[in-house]
């Protein structure tokens, strides 16, 4: 017979499992994972402004490296366009496209049914 300990972790890895699944299934096409959807829901949340990759990182507790790969993707499916910074042009900013703020919405909808 398991343990407590071991229910209430192998609960938690289903909930986990159907969490990434139905994050996938309202992304549509575009088939994007849980941190991408934090992303897009980041900054759908204020559409007209733009946001650094680090403030993303930090906004999220996630390493930089796995907010660039997220990134990365996102931009190859179209949902985000890069800009460089007014105050310095070196730094590259964050936007969604219009397709990603579509997504984005839908995102925002899922991530506050859970909330």
């Amino acid at each position: 017979m398991k343990t407590m300990h071991e229910q209430i972790l192998a609960g938690l890895s289903r909930i986990g499992t159907l969490l990434r699944h139905e994050t996938r299934a309202l992304s549509g096409p575009e088939s994007i994972s849980a941190t991408q959807a934090q992303i897009l829901a980041l900054l759908g949340s204020k559409p007209a402004e733009s946001m650094r990759p680090t403030t993303i990182a930090r906004q999220l507790a996630v390493t930089p490296a796995t907010v660039s790969d997220a990134i990365r993707t996102l931009e190859q499916k179209g949902l985000i366009e890069r800009r460089p910074s007014e105050g310095d042009g070196r730094v590259r900013e964050l936007l969604l496209s219009n397709v990603g703020l579509q997504t984005a919405r839908r995102m925002m909808q899922w991530l506050e049914y859970l909330l």
